[in-house]
């Protein structure tokens, strides 16, 4: 009777015991399946915030630009002048949203006199483009493609002074490596309603020995220039428009290069005793 209890008491325990081992294994193999499958999930998300960095600083340029002014004025029945000041500075984001559009922000300061000055954003341009087309669409506040103003100069060429104009405006074009030619809608600052437009062309060629760019811009009312907004209100009032047409080149050969220029009014201006100006 002992020897029979004994036994079953024995059978128990192993098959207990075994029991107990098999229930560990399962565990273990149950541990060993999860952490091998967050082993993979961590490693999964590392490459894809590897890849989201490296996507990040491709799709975004930054750009800057520093002009520091120096000057001595000695006139007539004057005391000498100087002074040193940062004429310009600019700082450019752009970033490459997707496929189709680009998107650009440029901040822009400049030094006037007594150490003054005022920041503004001076573009806050989107750019819709589709990457296998020669069509593009641009909007938001841009300079406007009328003139090229390029100089290799201290100071601005004064065709620039006259003609450059800055808007909030949208324009539809289309380019490639040899032609491009849009048109631009925009409000202007003497009326309240989108009643401004301007065209733009812009042709080049190139060879081994040289290269040529032209650029002939037409906009609907030159009084609606920076430097005509910024002037004497008397220069300018509403209803007192005239278009304005410019043409520009440069040629390039060797390391020599040929600007010219030439901004006109189409009409003269009453406001300003029948003025026709002209750079």
């Amino acid at each position: 009777m002992k020897k029979m209890l004994l036994a079953v008491a024995v059978g128990s325990t192993f098959i207990a015991a075994h029991a107990s081992a098999t229930a560990m294994k399962d565990r273990l193999a149950a541990m060993e399946k999860r952490t091998a499958y967050l082993e993979q999930r961590v490693q999964s998300q590392d490459q894809a915030i590897n890849a989201t960095g490296d996507n990040w600083f491709d799709k975004i340029e930054l750009s800057g630009v520093i002009e520091i002014e120096a000057s001595q004025t000695s006139a007539d029945n004057a005391n000498d002048t100087s002074d040193i000041k940062a004429s310009t500075v600019e700082l450019g984001i752009a970033g490459q949203v997707n496929d189709w559009i680009n998107a650009e922000i440029v901040a822009k300061y400049e030094e006037e006199t007594n150490n003054n000055g005022t920041l503004n954003i001076d573009t806050a341009k989107v750019t819709i483009a589709n990457p296998d087309s020669q069509w593009f669409v641009n909007a938001g506040q841009f300079t406007l493609p009328f003139g090229v103003y390029e100089t290799h100069m201290v100071s601005d060429p004064i065709t620039l002074d006259l003609g450059e104009a800055g808007d909030s405006a949208i324009e539809f074009g289309f380019a490639n490596d040899n032609f491009g030619a849009s048109a631009y809608l925009f409000q202007g600052n003497h009326t309240t309603e989108i009643d401004n437009y301007g065209l733009a062309l812009n042709a080049s060629m190139e060879n081994d020995a040289m290269s040529l760019n032209g650029h002939l811009g037409y906009i609907n009312n030159l009084g609606e220039s920076n430097g005509i907004v910024d002037a004497d209100p008397a220069w300018f009032s509403a209803g007192n428009e005239s278009a304005g047409w410019v043409l520009s080149t440069s040629l390039n050969i060797s390391d020599f290069t040929l600007i010219g220029e030439y901004l006109a009014a189409a009409e003269s201006f009453a406001d300003a005793d029948d003025e026709k100006p002209a750079a």
